[in-house]
């Protein structure tokens, strides 16, 4: 709790994959209480933002937005004004290994909404990964790369602003 209750700011570069095994690769910003911006790379075509009070999912690709209340999903537990690991969340297991720590929580109240794993290293103490699986079972991976810690972040980042498009790279 202290650990992550010092962390005001935090950007990182980050690897997702996904419960398909695919892999996307972007930008992570986070400001508590309750901010959050994933910028993925293409081909990817999303952009999430939480501006403290609703998360924004928007596909570029379909046009779609969806919107969640930023703290009724599993990584509110760290954009909270305050983390506390107990009432509203409780700590499922801890796993120490040589080099890291693993802290999975589930939702007090809802937890058939699925569980959260926070992955930090030991020395120094940071947060490098979490692992959300779903209500449905679907494991998702984000890696944390080129952390940087209460650092001056843009408050227009945490602004919902509908991308008029994204230009995709073929693969193929």
């Amino acid at each position: 709790e202290s650990y992550l209750n010092s962390i005001k700011t935090l950007s990182a570069d980050f690897i997702q994959i996904s419960p398909d095994s695919s892999i996307s690769r972007g930008r992570f910003y986070l400001k508590r209480p309750g901010r959050l911006r994933f910028e993925y790379e293409p081909p990817t075509p999303i952009l999430i933002v939480a501006d403290g009070t609703y998360l924004n999912y928007f596909d570029v690709e379909l046009g779609q937005l969806s919107q969640l209340g930023v703290y009724s999903t599993s990584i509110g537990v760290i954009v909270a004004k305050e983390v506390v690991l107990g009432g509203r969340v409780t700590v499922k297991s801890v796993r120490r290994r040589e080099a890291v720590i693993a802290l999975t929580t589930i939702d007090t109240v809802e937890p058939e909404r699925g569980t959260l794993t926070l992955i930090f290293s030991k020395r120094p103490l940071e947060l490098r990964k979490w692992e959300i699986i779903d209500s449905q079972g679907f494991l998702t991976t984000v890696a944390l790369d080129e952390v940087s810690v209460n650092s001056q972040l843009d408050p227009d980042l945490f602004k919902f602003r509908r991308p008029e498009s994204v230009k995709r790279t073929d693969t193929r």
